[in-house]
């Protein structure tokens, strides 16, 4: 598995972007990297230590930005995990937009009580919103092994 920072190129075709709440609230990402760490997949993770201040004047926020939207462009699939400790996730919901829009794999989750979360279980295709993340990272793991069994047949 390579996984692609925005220190890297998102210029090849990955089969998963890892978008969604970067909050230190909840490890999502890192669990999941941890457990997808033994197959072949290629991931896209906007995460980083420290993110850039958001201002149309600073190179790095911009460069981070277009970073995720090539990311987004390049990825196969994408899933979203929406973090009740940052209910904004403006960023995620305007993302979680791209892969819906090209009609690619997609799981959004989050907790029945976040904001919003009817609303976009009422927009999503069927069964792309999956609500906890205990469901929502065993649906993660099931679609990560079909794609690496797609891998093996190649």
């Amino acid at each position: 598995m390579i996984l692609y920072t925005p220190a890297d190129s998102p210029s090849q075709i990955a089969d998963v972007f890892l978008g969604g709440s970067c909050t230190p609230s909840h490890l999502w990402r890192q669990d999941l990297l941890d457990a997808l760490q033994d197959t072949t997949l290629t991931v896209f993770s906007p995460e980083r230590s420290e993110f850039p201040s958001e201002s149309l004047e600073n190179p790095v926020y911009l460069h981070q930005v277009d970073w995720e939207r090539q990311a987004l462009q390049h990825s196969r699939t994408a899933v979203f995990w929406l973090d009740p400790a940052k209910p904004t996730s403006y960023a995620s919901r305007i993302e979680i937009g791209v892969p819906l829009a090209r009609h690619l794999p997609c799981i959004i989750g989050m907790n029945p009580d976040f904001p919003g979360a009817t609303y976009i279980q009422a927009y999503a295709p069927l069964n792309a919103v999956i609500l906890t993340y205990a469901r929502f990272r065993t649906a993660v793991l099931q679609m990560a092994r079909s794609l690496d069994g797609q891998h093996s047949l190649s």
